[in-house]
């Protein structure tokens, strides 16, 4: 994670509000524009494309 990263998530967790606040993933280049997940095994899955939307599924 870049350093801006820990800046921002230590600025939420300070907020009342953000106390629950986490990094859950990353974002890395990849030629085939498609999204992984990691599993709670440590093996890796592709998100399915959600049919209509232009964006895929990330929660």
């Amino acid at each position: 994670m870049s350093i801006g990263g820990h800046v921002t998530l230590e600025a939420l967790q300070a907020s009342a509000l953000g106390s629950g606040v986490a990094i859950i993933g990353q974002a890395v280049e990849d030629s085939r524009r498609m999204v992984q997940a990691t599993t709670g095994f440590g093996g890796t899955r592709l998100v399915e494309w959600r049919a209509g939307e232009p964006l895929p599924r990330i929660c």
